[in-house]
């Protein structure tokens, strides 16, 4: 058997090896806790950046940079984060390896990032990045209303919010502003379990609207605003001399039809009166006379949103209640290329009649079925516009543009454009300029 001495020498020997580990674990698990921790505020050898910035919910992330110094190929990069309130401190999300001029990068699927969080990476003791923030905007829908939509009507204005903020409130805006850029908000409501929401109003002057829905923001998700829809709200029909549109509304450049019948006024003469919804008066545009039942029709190609009422002006004296035409913007779109890879940049122009010089007008892009905006701008002279936009994400991507409404004419969305991209090499992408700098 083993000497006393000998068994209390293995003891110390192996004591001393577990309190050497020991020694060498207590600044891996200090660094650990400082990378959970404590962020650090500027770069110390690596560097990084992230595109988009802002995104919508769930939009693809690009994260890169690169290392510094002596011998930066072939090391291994990890990327921290933490996410608002749901994890404490910064945890690790992925590792990558520098390419031979120390460039990294890492993506975050589509879906996968969808509430603000901050990152920062390492790469060896002691090499950090600074911590960058992402802010991810809420997607907002707004669903057109169904039902009767007339004065003094409750109308139910639904849609959803993505992520799920159950609880909160997203209120109900109207376009108040010449150029579509100005909005007050008329309602609000509560976000359910399920994240939609309900939002019921009723408007007491007929009249065409300009309405969107926003999320106005948390600790989780900044500001979202739904796409604009543009509806008609009617008068109530008047007792007996009814008036109806063959649309609620029309684009730029198409007929109307407005018909009704007079009760018991066979054969008596009847005239068209219409003004501009923005300004203007009533002026008679057409007299004709019913027919046997006291029917009457007229057609008309308004340019822009439209009143119309028709009178009886021959004793005894009657009228209709107000017809509201919403007339549509029409839109054109050309896309200076329908291939690419990411990272170049597509210019898409058009026009817009009629003239909207001056107006606000969106770049649409469809993500997981929901049109996003993704570029925002201005109707040039003689109602062109051009809007430039880096390809940022690989596949068949359909585009379209919006002029939003307006008191002048309702919305106008252009047919959609597919462009087709495939990948290209972030470092590559780095070095050429295409992404922003990373510090």
């Amino acid at each position: 058997m083993p000497a006393l001495e000998d068994l209390v020498r293995v003891r110390f020997v192996l004591l001393a090896a577990l309190a050497a580990v020991i020694a060498l674990a207590a600044p891996v698990a200090a660094s650990a806790k400082r990378h959970r921790h404590n962020p650090p505020h500027r770069n110390r050898g690596l560097t990084i950046a992230a595109t988009p910035n802002p995104i919508s919910t769930g939009e693809p992330v690009l994260i890169y940079g690169q290392l510094n110094g002596p011998s930066h190929a072939g090391v291994q990069v990890t990327l921290w984060h933490h996410i608002n309130r749901r994890t404490r401190g910064f945890t690790v999300v992925q590792r990558t390896t520098t390419d031979a001029n120390g460039f990294w990068s890492i993506t975050r699927a589509a879906g996968v990032v969808t509430t603000n969080r901050s990152w920062f990476a390492t790469a060896g003791r002691g090499v950090h990045s600074r911590t960058i923030h992402e802010r991810v905007r809420a997607t907002v829908t707004l669903n057109e209303p169904t039902g009767p939509l007339t004065t003094r009507t409750p109308i139910a204005f639904t849609g959803t919010v993505a992520p799920n903020h159950a609880g909160e409130r997203v209120v109900l805006q109207q376009q108040v502003g010449p150029n579509g850029d100005q909005w007050r908000t008329i309602d609000s409501g509560r976000i359910a379990a399920g994240s939609t929401f309900s939002i019921v109003h009723r408007f007491a002057q007929p009249g065409d609207r300009t309405l969107r829905a926003v999320f106005r923001g948390d600790r989780r998700n900044v500001r979202g605003e739904s796409t604009p829809i543009s509806i008609t709200v009617q008068q109530q029909q008047a007792t007996g001399f009814t008036i109806a549109g063959s649309a609620p509304s029309i684009d730029f450049g198409q007929p109307v039809t407005i018909s009704g019948t007079l009760a018991n006024g066979a054969n008596t003469s009847v005239t068209l009166f219409g003004r501009d919804e923005q300004s203007g008066g009533f002026q008679p545009l057409a007299a004709s006379t019913t027919d046997g039942s006291g029917g009457y029709s007229f057609t008309q190609s308004p340019a822009r949103n439209t009143i119309y009422q028709v009178r009886v002006t021959t004793t005894p004296a009657t009228k209709t209640a107000l017809l509201f035409v919403g007339v549509h913007d029409v839109v054109s779109i050309a896309a200076s290329t329908t291939s690419g890879k990411v990272g170049d940049a597509v210019t898409f122009s058009g026009t817009v009649t009629p003239n909207k010089t001056g107006h606000v007008v969106f770049l649409q892009r469809m993500d997981g079925g929901v049109w996003r905006t993704v570029v925002v701008g201005r109707v040039g002279a003689g109602s062109n516009y051009a809007l430039a936009y880096v390809l940022d994400s690989a596949g068949s991507i359909p585009f379209r543009v919006l002029v939003p409404g307006g008191p002048a004419n309702q919305r106008g969305i252009s047919p959609a454009v597919t462009v087709t991209v495939v990948p290209s090499a972030a470092s590559t992408l780095s070095t050429s300029g295409s992404l922003p700098p990373a510090s």
